[in-house]
């Protein structure tokens, strides 16, 4: 019965980058896969996208200085229409060179190309050359429970009590729960992921 204490294999560790090469090799494999230049068009897409925001936020700064942010979205958003340059970020054939491990991307290329891949839920994280969740959700605590509701009837709130009072003497003490052999387990890691 050794098959059931088998301990968990430790494998090397794996970056980000890596997990991406690995995603990119997985979609782009086969007979379906995703062509590479169609990956590297939508990549380059969303760079020059947010790009062309930024840029058009920074003019509508420059040209009302003293408005609020609504009023320069509005501006920036109007601007978007006027700035159309699209400069190739990446294309097929650097990614190709990419996922064969001949050429390395920088940062923010990376990280459109996880948010690509990852749709839009992973962020690369440059300095720790690892991927990370897009969402940074803090658990909140929900506070302590309600009391328990009681009739605002009188007569009717008594009989209540005296019924769980003769259900509780009827069913007599409860057994207890055998406590747990180990502590409930962590979740996995995915591999390149923090």
């Amino acid at each position: 019965m050794n098959m059931f204490n088998r301990k968990p294999v430790v494998g090397p560790e794996i970056t980000g980058t890596q997990a991406l090469l690995q995603h990119l090799q997985t979609r782009t494999g086969g007979p379906s896969g995703t062509p590479l230049a169609r990956i590297a068009a939508d990549v380059s897409d969303a760079i020059n996208d947010a790009n062309n925001k930024a840029k058009a936020r920074e003019i509508a700064r420059n040209m009302a200085p003293d408005a609020d942010d609504v009023a320069i979205r509005a501006i920036a958003n109007r601007l978007l229409d006027g700035i159309g340059t699209n400069a190739a970020v990446l294309s097929g054939q650097v990614l190709e060179e990419f996922t064969k491990g001949k050429i390395n991307l920088p940062p923010e290329v990376k990280n459109a190309l996880a948010m690509h891949l990852y749709g839009g839920g992973v962020i690369f994280d440059p300095e720790r050359d690892k991927l990370r969740s897009a969402y940074n959700h803090v658990p909140q605590k929900m506070g302590p429970p309600p009391d328990a509701w009681s009739h605002p009837d009188p007569t009717i709130r008594a009989a209540q009590e005296q019924l769980k009072a003769v259900m509780a003497a009827a069913r007599g003490p409860m057994p207890l729960m055998p406590s747990p052999a180990s502590p409930p387990s962590t979740p996995k890691l995915r591999p390149g992921f923090i």
